[in-house]
């Protein structure tokens, strides 16, 4: 079994979709990207995305598009999952022994829902033991760029040690290491430090490599794609 993933640059243009319509270049440039990754002739199942904790099991007769979703999994070899994404990370997830897969959109929303734990799950259920997944963080905003309003912090109550402060009075910022709480979230599941890497790139910093919609709050989206993906 081999395992595919990737994640696009600023360069290879925007990966947006929408269920309101799908712009033709992103489209484009979508078909372009998984081209030269290699991945003609595999179906590629895009998660809609609804900053929710929303699962989905996918196969080879799921539509190519599902909107009400933040994750994928499937023990289907022959498939690309994917999701897009412009600060959020991308989390992708692989079993080698049982021969599954998932990927999943965790912004802050998803994150505090328990999505990441719950692809974890998702694939329990598809047979995966807990000490064979390994699972890849993708790049995302970092802690320094990643600022929340007093009225969001009750929300990171279970997260403390992920929120610190900087500056002093109109000048104070609340910061969130959002990628630490995935990280507490893998290992809270039973996922080993050993089978957790990471990309180690911020979005918002990479100004000329990542769109970031916490730096360059854009009219119409702009966003990466990440996939990933298992060949037989």
């Amino acid at each position: 079994m081999e395992f595919v993933r990737g994640y696009s640059k600023k360069d290879d243009g925007s990966m947006y979709l929408s269920a309101n319509g799908f712009d033709p270049e992103n489209v484009s440039n979508r078909r372009r990207f998984f081209s030269t990754e290699g991945h003609d002739g595999m179906p590629v199942i895009a998660a809609g995305l609804i900053h929710g904790t929303a699962i989905s099991v996918v196969d080879l007769k799921s539509p190519v598009y599902i909107s009400e979703t933040d994750a994928l999994v499937t023990d289907k070899p022959g498939i690309l999952l994917s999701l897009t994404g412009a600060d959020c990370f991308p989390v992708f997830f692989e079993d080698p022994y049982a021969g599954n897969i998932g990927i999943c959109h965790a912004g802050w929303r998803g994150i505090l829902g328990g999505i990441v734990p719950g692809t974890a799950e998702a694939l329990h259920t598809l047979g995966s033991d807990t000490k064979h997944i390994a699972v890849h963080i993708g790049s995302g905003i970092c802690a320094d760029h990643f600022e929340i309003g007093p009225d969001v912090v009750p929300f990171f109550e279970s997260y403390k040690e992920a929120i610190h402060h900087i500056g002093t009075g109109d000048d104070k910022k609340i910061l969130v290491d959002l990628k630490r709480i995935i990280r507490r979230q893998l290992t809270d599941t039973g996922i080993t430090e050993d089978h957790i890497s990471d990309a180690n790139e911020c979005t918002y910093c990479l100004e000329e490599t990542y769109y970031s919609f916490r730096r360059d709050h854009p009219d119409t989206p702009q966003t990466q794609v990440a996939y990933i993906g298992m060949r037989a």
